[in-house]
């Protein structure tokens, strides 16, 4: 019988040439002699990973935890506990490993990007009310289907990063992807000068959650700072109205406290700053706000915070 100084080189060999099955058997026989060590557990759990065999997967990950491992182990343990949890729609579950992962890890690209699969995985699951009207806004009439998001299957080799793909020194190999091409702004995109808010193809008195999702790819030098007032001035109640069931995304999250700050540190008439904090405060209390804040640096949420309470009288820094 081999030893484990053995398997651990023909686990290596394995994976360097994909084959994943051979590892599954490799790393059983390493268990049957160090059932104890959480190592064994990690490298199997990659390998049911690249299997796609979620359910072995999230075993053995919880097999590895259960033996209280330190440092990158862990971490790894909970990565890949989240992206098989992802994996079988227990996305509650998926959040609260991914988050544990990145309290021990919080610059781990590859769990920023798995916790991004698992808010897109979640919108996917969006329940819209379904109404009869004469003819679909101009905005969804721009739509077109992305059929790569809801294809219900998390690609398990090209958002991983190489840290987290190692198996006990290997690096799985990786597939790039293809960015896709961003839309282009229109150029009859353009600030008017009078009364800015009162084409409402542009700006919408109650925009769609597509429109706000994308608002930024409309932004030119020209009408950047005019979207900008245009998301201040609408009312914190249509943004609950919007948002109430999947809670605010990332990226418009990002884009508001953006406009806000631009708008504190630029003007100085104070017309939306309790706009701003009423926002804020309805942002905090909506689905998955703690999700989508992650993505905004702690010091660009402190200066928000601090200068809410400063201008708007509102103290809100115990809610984010």
């Amino acid at each position: 019988m081999p030893d484990l100084a053995a398997l651990r080189e023909s686990g290596k060999n394995a994976f360097k040439n994909k084959s994943y099955d051979e590892a599954v058997k490799i790393y059983s026989e390493a268990l049957k002699l160090d059932k104890d060590s959480p190592i064994w557990y990690s490298n199997r759990a990659m390998a049911y990973t690249k299997l796609e065999k979620w359910s072995q997967s999230l075993t053995d990950c919880n097999r590895g935890l259960s033996l209280h491992p330190e440092g990158k182990i862990m971490v790894k343990l909970l990565w890949r506990k989240g992206v098989s949890l992802i994996n079988l729609s227990q996305f509650e579950e998926a959040k609260q490993s991914l988050m544990q992962a990145k309290l021990m890890d919080p610059d781990n690209s590859a769990i920023m990007k798995s916790l991004r699969t698992l808010q897109a995985r979640e919108n996917d699951l969006i329940k819209i009310e379904i109404q009869e009207v004469d003819h679909l806004p101009g905005d969804l009439l721009k739509f077109e289907k992305n059929t790569s998001s809801s294809s219900g299957k998390i690609p398990s080799d090209d958002s991983l990063e190489e840290e987290l793909c190692k198996i006990d020194g290997v690096t799985v190999p990786s597939v790039k992807r293809i960015k896709p091409i961003e839309s282009r702004p229109s150029s009859s995109e353009r600030k008017k000068k009078n009364d800015p808010f009162t084409d409402t193809a542009m700006y919408p008195p109650q925009p769609s959650v597509y429109f706000l999702s994308t608002l930024k790819t409309k932004f030119t030098d020209e009408n950047k700072h005019t979207y900008y007032l245009y998301i201040l001035h609408l009312d914190s109640s249509i943004y609950g109205s919007i948002y109430k069931i999947a809670g605010v995304d990332s990226g418009f999250l990002q884009l508001y406290v953006d406009a806000a700050l631009w708008y504190f540190k630029t003007s100085n008439d104070g017309l939306y700053n309790k706009k701003i904090a009423d926002t804020i405060r309805t942002f905090t209390s909506l689905p998955r706000f703690m999700l989508s804040s992650m993505y905004i640096s702690s010091d660009k949420s402190r200066q928000l915070l601090d200068e809410i309470q400063s201008k708007a009288g509102s103290d809100l820094h115990s809610l984010w």
